[in-house]
């Protein structure tokens, strides 16, 4: 999920899960493919309000924050549940990765030609994620395979797919 505030790109990079120790640091829930992709942000966002970071270190799968005026485990714990954004400038990618927004909306063609409709939702699994496809009133899905996609351009807000692979593991909705 993302949002803009005045012209800049916030990323929704995480959740406060709790208040860690006794000195106003807390964990967050890393929903990015990795905690190390986010760079050392001075500032991070939680709904409008900005934070001023103080210090983050990341961890397996989380990050450990504090932030100026939280102090101490009570501030801490009022901070519980509130979800964290970052500048998009601040969470690196690496090279044929992208951000979930940047693909929806996207018109996904066959590489014959033939299109197969428009991503409206993106499904994210352990093995693989779920791109969900709206074609008229009729939805499909498949997952993101890398023998599958032959090209992506989020520019020009289309996805190009092997057609030979994409019947092989189309998912068709039944209503």
């Amino acid at each position: 999920m993302a949002f803009f505030l005045g012209y800049v790109m916030k990323i929704l990079i995480g959740k406060i899960v709790k208040a860690q120790g006794i000195k106003g640091e807390v964990k967050v829930e890393c929903y990015l493919d990795s905690p190390a992709v986010l760079k050392k942000p001075s500032v991070l966002y939680t709904g409008t309000k900005s934070q001023s970071v103080r210090n983050i270190r990341a961890a397996k799968d989380c990050w450990y924050m504090s932030f100026d005026g939280v102090n101490d485990r009570n501030t801490a714990e009022t901070l519980r549940g509130w979800e964290v954004y970052a500048l998009r400038s601040d969470v690196q990618i690496a090279d044929g990765s992208y951000f979930v927004q940047d693909v929806v909306g996207c018109d996904v063609f066959l590489d014959n030609g033939d299109k197969v409709g428009e991503v409206k939702e993106v499904l994210q699994y352990g093995s693989a994620d779920v791109y969900v496809v709206q074609n008229g009133k009729k939805s499909l899905s498949f997952p993101w395979l890398k023998n599958l996609v032959n090209k992506v351009d989020t520019e020009g807000k289309r996805i190009t797919l092997n057609a030979d692979r994409f019947s092989q593991v189309v998912v068709y909705d039944e209503d």
